[in-house]
């Protein structure tokens, strides 16, 4: 597999009752140094970053902060949507606010690879500026259509922040990461390379090779009030950690004391909420 997708190192994990019966590293974490991926390797996990983000709306919804019904913009200065079909939190969850993708984690990762796209996406402002111009993009009513969507993630981790009275990342910090006793997973770009089992990025050049690249996304210790467009993708974990979040889901939750999330709330985190795409397919 490593060599047929050309991966200089990769690490997995597996977990059965109860327990992590497997993991390990294979390959590199750093080609240049030939240093190995092991277990306990942080790398940039995308979007399973998402599943946090659900995650810390249904318990801010269960502490009676929000409802999943409520419109996005009673949170956030959010002012796309159909006047008789208001943009709900629940939309945002399930990819279906009737808005394709705004191509927002291509315009961040190719700023922080020193391709600027010409669109400013340094505050909130920018973000919203950008987010509330797409009004002509939209192509269905809301909760019609699925729409893979970082900006609406961001979105929610907004409206964690708004709700919570902490910066995005300090809340899932605090009160889903910490309990969870994952002490190396987290959002901050400078402790992820600080940690001596971190995984170096690569990027292609012009000629194919890799070479070392820097990690795209700006880290939310930087800018607090910002923090929440690394909502999208922006956290580091290993496998290690990682099987305790995934031993938690299968038990829905109840390993944990306090539980994060009630059984029902997790019920419903892992039930489907629209069609897949290929039963729904995009324009």
């Amino acid at each position: 597999m490593m060599a047929q997708c050309k991966l200089p190192g990769f690490s997995m994990a597996m977990v059965h009752n109860g327990a992590i019966c497997y993991a390990d590293g294979f390959g590199a974490r750093d080609a240049q140094r030939n240093l190995p991926a092991t277990a306990d390797t942080l790398y940039g996990i995308g979007s399973v970053t998402k599943s946090f983000v659900a995650l810390g709306i249904l318990q801010l919804a269960a502490a009676g902060k929000l409802d999943l019904h409520d419109p996005v913009s009673q949170y956030i200065p959010f002012a796309l949507g159909l006047p008789d079909a208001p943009i709900t939190i629940h939309h945002l969850l399930t990819h279906s606010l009737g808005l394709p993708n705004l191509a927002t984690s291509t315009m961040l990762i190719g700023k922080g690879l020193g391709l600027e796209s010409g669109i400013p996406l340094s505050s909130p402002n920018d973000f919203y500026r950008f987010v509330n111009g797409a009004q002509a993009e939209i192509v269905a009513k809301p909760g019609e259509r699925f729409f893979y969507h970082n900006a609406g993630y961001r979105m929610l981790g907004h409206i964690i922040q708004a709700t919570s009275g902490l910066p995005f990342h300090e809340y899932l910090q605090q009160k889903v990461i910490a309990p969870l006793g994952m002490p190396r997973t987290t959002f901050a770009v400078a402790a992820m390379r600080a940690d001596p089992d971190h995984a170096v990025f690569h990027r292609k050049t012009a000629t194919g090779a890799n070479e070392p690249a820097p990690f795209p996304y700006p880290s939310p210790v930087d800018n607090p009030a910002f923090s929440f467009l690394s909502a999208a993708g922006g956290l580091f974990s290993s496998v290690n950690e990682l099987a305790k979040y995934v031993q938690m889901h299968l038990e829905l939750g109840q390993s944990q004391t306090p539980p994060l999330l009630s059984q029902a709330a997790f019920a419903q985190m892992h039930t489907a909420h629209m069609p897949r795409p290929a039963q729904n397919p995009m324009p």
